[in-house]
Formats: C-alpha cells, sequence, structure tokens
C-alpha cells in the first residue's frame, strides 16, 4: 500500500478514534478510556514502532495495557469490550499490512492464526478478568449492603440503647425518690418512738413539713375546758395560746372525734383530733397553711394518718412516764428516784416520830453545775455517785435529787457525829481524785456537802433545803 493511502487510512482511524472519544467523554466511562488507551497505543505504533504495525509480532501485544486495567477496573462488560476493541485494532492494522483494499479480505485475514489467536485471547482475557472483576464487585456489594443493614441495625440498637438508657434514669430516680421516701418514712417511725411526751410533738410538725407539705401548723392539747399549744410552725402567724373547748373548726373535731377539714376558712383550714387509749380526744393537730395544690381530700388523709400515729406515741410516752413513776432507781446514775425519795422521806419521818428513833440526811451539791458542757455534767454525776457508792454501808441510801446538781444520802439509825465521819471519808475521797473541770481555771472541783439531823421540826422535802 502507498505511503499516501497510508496516512489516509491512518487518518481515518484516528478520525473514528477521536470522534468516539469525544461521544463518549461524558457518557460511558468505560468506553471512553476503551478508546482513548487504545488510541494512545495506536499513536505510539504509529509515530515510534511504525516497523510493527498494529505490534502483531510483539509478544505480550502492548493492547493488554487496555484490556488488563479496563477489565480489572469495570467489569465483565467492559472487559469484554476492550478485548472487542483490540481485537478490531489488530484486525484493521493486519488488513492494513495486507494491503489489501477490499473489505471482503477481511475474512481471509481473520483466519489467520495471528489475527484471530489474538481475536480469543483478547476477548477471551477480558472476559475472564471482567468476570473476576464482577464477581469481587458482587462481593462487595453484598458486603456494603450488609454493612448498611449492620449500620441501620447499630443505630437501632444505639437507639433503643439511648431509650433504654433513659427508661434506667427513670427507675433510678423513682427509686432514689422511694428510697428517700422510705427513708424518710423510717426518721419519722423513729422520732415517733420518743418515750417522751414534749419529744412527739417536733416530730409531729417535721413530719407534716416533710410529706404534706405544709407551711403553718399548730399542735393543742386538751385539758379540761382548754385547749393549750404545745408546738408550732410559723412563729409569724398570730396564734392564741389557750383557746376554749368550742372554739370553731376545733370544736367540731372534738364532738365528731374526726378530722374536720374546710379550705376557704381564713384560720384553721384541717384539725385533726387524736385519741388516747378510751378513745377519748386529748389534743387536735390543726392545719393552717398549704400551698395550693396540696388542697385537697389526699392532704385530709395524710393529716388523719399523722394524727393517729401521734396518738399511738403518745399512748407509748405516756405509759413510760407511768412506768418511770413505779421504777424507783435511775438507770444510768443506779441512785433512787427523786419520787421515792419524797414518799421515803415521809415513811421515815413517821417511823422516827413513832418508835424514837434517828437518822441524818447528807445533802451533795455540785458547785457552779451549770457552767459545764452537757456531756462534762453527765460524767461529774456518775463519778460522784460512783464515790458516794464505794463509802458508805449497805443500809444506806442516795437518793437524786429535783435538780441535777444534788444529790441526797439516807444514813438510817445514824447520829450526826456518824455523819460527819461519812461526810469526812466521802469529802476526802473526793480530793484525792482532784478533779478539775473547770473550762477556765484550774481549780478543783468544788462539792458542797451538808448535814441534816432528824429533828420533830423537820416535816417533809420542803425543810431540808432550808437555809
Amino acid at each position: 500500500m502507498k505511503p499516501k493511502e497510508n496516512d489516509k487510512q491512518y487518518s481515518r482511524l484516528f478520525t473514528l478514534l477521536l470522534g468516539m472519544n469525544i461521544y463518549f467523554h461524558k457518557k460511558h466511562a468505560e468506553w471512553y478510556l476503551i478508546i482513548s488507551l487504545t488510541g494512545i497505543v495506536v499513536i505510539i505504533n504509529i509515530l515510534f514502532f511504525p516497523e510493527y504495525p498494529g505490534f502483531l509480532d510483539i509478544k505480550p501485544h502492548p493492547l493488554w495495557i487496555v484490556i488488563l486495567p479496563i477489565a480489572t477496573g469495570f467489569g465483565f462488560r467492559a472487559g469484554v469490550l476492550s478485548g472487542l476493541s483490540s481485537s478490531l485494532v489488530c484486525l484493521f492494522f493486519g488488513w492494513h499490512q495486507s494491503q489489501s483494499t477490499n473489505l471482503l479480505d477481511l475474512i481471509h485475514i481473520f483466519k489467520e492464526p495471528n489475527i484471530w489467536g489474538h481475536f480469543l485471547l483478547f476477548i477471551g482475557g477480558g472476559c475472564i478478568i471482567g468476570e473476576v472483576r464482577e464477581v469481587k464487585n458482587r462481593k462487595q456489594k453484598e458486603m456494603h449492603l450488609e454493612y448498611i443493614d449492620l449500620q441501620e441495625g447499630f443505630q437501632q440498637l444505639t437507639k433503643a440503647y439511648d431509650q433504654l438508657s433513659e427508661v434506667k434514669k427513670e427507675v433510678d430516680t423513682r427509686v432514689t425518690g422511694r428510697e428517700t421516701t422510705l427513708l424518710k418514712l423510717y426518721q419519722a417511725e423513729q422520732s415517733l418512738k420518743s418515750l417522751r411526751e414534749r419529744d412527739v410533738y417536733p416530730a409531729v410538725i417535721q413530719i407534716l413539713k416533710d410529706f404534706i407539705s405544709v407551711e403553718a401548723c399548730s399542735i393543742y392539747r386538751l385539758y379540761g375546758n382548754q385547749l393549750q399549744m404545745v408546738a408550732k410552725l410559723d412563729d409569724e402567724l398570730s396564734r392564741i395560746q389557750l383557746r376554749r373547748k368550742g372554739f370553731s373548726l376545733m370544736k367540731k373535731a372534738i364532738k365528731t372525734k374526726e378530722t374536720v377539714n374546710f379550705f376557704n376558712h381564713p384560720g384553721i383550714i384541717i384539725s385533726a383530733p387524736f385519741m388516747d387509749e378510751n378513745d377519748n380526744v386529748i389534743g387536735l393537730l390543726n392545719v393552717e397553711r398549704v400551698p395550693p395544690l396540696k388542697m385537697n381530700p389526699q392532704t385530709v388523709r395524710m393529716t388523719t394518718l399523722i394524727a393517729q400515729q401521734c396518738s399511738a406515741a403518745l399512748k407509748n410516752a405516756t405509759a413510760y412516764e407511768e412506768t418511770q413513776k413505779h421504777h424507783i432507781t435511775d438507770d444510768i446514775t443506779g441512785a433512787l428516784t427523786f419520787e421515792y425519795f419524797k414518799q421515803r422521806l415521809d415513811e421515815e419521818l413517821q417511823r422516827s416520830r413513832r418508835y424514837k428513833y434517828t437518822f441524818c440526811l447528807l445533802t451533795f451539791e455540785i458547785i457552779d453545775f451549770t457552767s459545764f458542757h452537757k456531756s462534762v455534767r453527765a460524767d461529774l454525776r456518775l463519778a460522784l455517785c460512783a464515790i458516794i457508792f464505794e463509802n458508805i454501808r449497805g443500809v444506806d441510801l442516795l437518793f437524786l435529787d429535783a435538780q441535777p446538781e444534788r444529790f441526797i444520802l439516807f444514813l438510817p439509825n445514824t447520829p450526826y457525829v456518824g455523819a460527819k465521819i461519812v461526810k469526812s471519808r466521802i469529802g476526802e475521797y473526793i480530793d484525792s481524785f482532784d478533779f478539775k473541770p473547770y473550762p477556765k481555771t484550774q481549780e478543783s472541783l468544788k462539792i458542797k456537802i451538808e448535814i441534816l439531823e432528824y429533828s420533830e421540826q423537820l416535816n417533809g422535802y420542803d425543810d431540808v433545803f432550808k437555809s
């Protein structure tokens, strides 16, 4: 084939490749790359290796540079197309090398081993490599779908976890609230177990504050026909210390023995009675001001329950006080009680007048007792009782006095001289300990000891500490 005809054919080939490249530039990326890479190989062949048209005799063939990356990158279809395009290029150069101008000669050219061998290898290689890529793409797609499913599952689990966390917080809050409520209930129950009546009333006031949120309340005890206030909340609210029994809302509560409420009342809005063991009204629990949201039947029921608990606590305290009256020994010091001393003194005075026998009383008083701290006072009382018990006979009796700093020692069948010996012995024993409990000085403990001998003028306790 002549050079001019070669240039003409090459020109047509370049024009075809360029036109296809422009056409597929924005539509099909794989076609664009196939044509571009094929065109580059063809240009290199024509410009730099014209003696090897189509690289038909080069092993391995350079057009594999087109097939391998395209098939590997885009899959089966791209592999087939790249193999087909490379085969067509080889067929074109084989036709061009035969210097034939008849297109029908392409059939004979295709039968040549050099041509159909490349055709089969290019298309077969593109198919195999492309299919490998397709398998990988399908697997990758499946993994991607699985990843999306897992991500959605993870998001759902995260959402469920967040919801469970919120529920847990709510449950924890409720549990904490219930624990707090139970703790308050336990503390309230313990505070009502006091065996002293005066300690019950502040505990009831505190329960009203904790469980009903009262802002003002009062407790009255009924003595005869009069109500006496024994505890209150909100000192700024003016109240009558003593009320007559027939006073308005409280009169109705006493008469009916039931809780009475009147939320529009300007003063007491709830009045709940508490009874003794004979079901007699002994006092009233009055609620005078609560938050607006607490003005409901639940508050009335709670007030009734608290009044019932107050009744039970007062019954226990009253029973304890009655028991203590019959209990003649103090549990802390071991000394006999003051009530028993007054009873025993009257008995001994009658016996002395009748049988003409004598006795003496030794009184012990701790000087400046009120200047000490409460814990120090208790220790001093215990120490003094222990010293006295150490230095007396089995028939001698040590009593508490109405004043906490004083004790009374009863010495039966003991004249003044014997009592003076006992006084001297106990005084020396106290001095030997050298107590120095005064906070601001280094002085020893001062205890005043007096002797009182029986006489006809001694008529009772009031005469013991007469000057």
